[in-house]
């Protein structure tokens, strides 16, 4: 089983409500169409995919399969029925494989910076926009005032003049 392990992982794309039972240890099943033909033994990571944003969201599991159920009546053709184990059942919570297999997910940090870098420009130009607004606000406010003081002293001149 360590050779499996140091070599590059296949992924599995999983929507968020099923990854969270997986990682809760009440999900050990997947319904799939067998376009991998899956196979006991196989080694797969489940990566949590998020699909309003259409990415990984980085989380991940790696699990083994099983048992692989396929050709059995009720079950489309082509489609199969895999049970698994993760790999923290397989080894214990103590125990590592051989390889690292939890491993950063280096596309989805990419993309999770490269989305923190776009919300911090958007952030900056906004408060760039809200600076220009308020120094022309001022400076308008400033003409009124100077325009104010204008008018207050020559109604002063005024006065004094006619009497």
């Amino acid at each position: 089983m360590g050779e499996k392990l140091c070599k590059k992982i296949p992924s599995i794309k999983i929507l968020p409500e099923y990854f969270e039972e997986v990682i809760a240890g009440r999900k050990r099943a997947e319904l799939r169409l067998n376009d991998r033909n899956y196979k006991k033994g196989d080694i797969y990571d489940l990566r949590e995919w998020n699909p309003t944003r259409g990415r990984y969201t980085g989380r991940k599991v790696n699990i083994e399969i099983t048992h692989v159920l396929e050709g059995f009546e009720g079950l489309t053709k082509g489609w199969c029925m895999f049970s698994f184990k993760t790999y923290e059942e397989i080894f214990g919570k103590d125990d590592e494989p051989t390889c690292k297999t939890l491993s950063i997910d280096y596309e989805a940090e990419y993309h999770r910076c490269v989305g923190m870098v776009a919300n911090i420009q958007n952030e900056r130009e906004e408060a760039k926009s809200a600076i220009i607004a308020q120094s022309a606000i001022i400076t308008e406010q400033r003409k009124k005032i100077a325009e104010l003081e204008r008018r207050l002293e020559d109604e002063y001149w005024q006065r004094r003049d006619s009497k």
